[in-house]
Formats: structure tokens, C-alpha cells, sequence
């Protein structure tokens, strides 16, 4: 018997290609890849899909409306160090003073480069107390 005759005769006995092809070689005596070339040819003529793996699925939701991204006030609030000191000085209190240290940490601005001369600029003369 030819292993295509065989595989087409006893394919659904078997529940993996693997036992499939190692019962092929034992019943014909073909070679290994023979026979799983002889087994993908049936499966394709008799229109037999091949095993596909799991389709993947995402255990979390997207939400659409949610925003990406950040506007110009939110990425200005958080690079731009005029900016930055600009809105810090405005919520600044009459009355209430800061070392220039406590400013610094207060804006948050220690990693950034350029707050020195952004601080030292005159337009924030009026919140300078020296």
C-alpha cells in the first residue's frame, strides 16, 4: 500500500500529525519526511486545514474615547521651565517667602538643565526678595 493510500485510510484514527506519521512509517516502511509531505498533501487536497494555534486574545480592554497623548498646557507644565516657573510664581502668596533653595524644590526643576538663568531672568524681579 503507498503511504497516501494508507494516510487517506487511516488519518482519522489518529489525533496528532506526529502519531499519524509514526504509524505511517510503520504500516508502509516510507521515510519520516516522506510521509509528512504525503500527509500535507492529502490534508490539502481533501481541503483539511492545518492546526492553527490559539488566536490571541487580550485580557484587557481598550477604551477609544480614553485621550493619547498630552496637550500643549500639560506638556508645557511638564518641559518647559519658564513655564514652569512662571505658573509657581503666580501661586506664590503675599507676604509668604521662599529661600531661592526651597523655590527650586518646590518647582521641581533640580534635573533640568537652564532653570538658573530662567530664575534669574528679570521678569520675575517682583518675587525676588534679596
Amino acid at each position: 500500500m503507498k503511504p497516501t493510500e494508507w494516510l487517506r485510510a487511516n488519518k482519522d484514527n489518529y489525533t496528532t500529525p506526529k502519531e499519524i506519521i509514526e504509524a505511517c512509517i510503520e504500516a508502509t516502511g516510507t521515510t519520516y519526511d516522506s510521509a509528512k509531505s504525503q500527509l500535507q498533501r492529502v490534508r490539502r487536497q481533501e481541503g483539511s486545514a492545518p492546526v492553527k494555534p490559539h488566536p490571541i486574545t487580550f485580557t484587557q480592554s481598550y477604551d477609544m474615547k480614553q485621550s493619547i497623548g498630552l496637550s500643549e498646557s500639560e506638556l508645557r507644565a511638564k518641559f518647559d521651565i519658564n513655564f514652569i516657573v512662571q505658573q509657581a510664581a503666580q501661586k506664590l502668596e503675599k507676604g509668604t517667602f521662599l529661600s531661592e533653595a526651597e523655590f527650586i524644590k518646590l518647582c521641581n526643576l533640580r534635573g533640568m538643565s537652564g532653570y538658573r538663568s530662567v530664575i534669574d531672568h528679570p521678569d520675575f524681579k517682583d518675587f525676588r526678595g534679596r
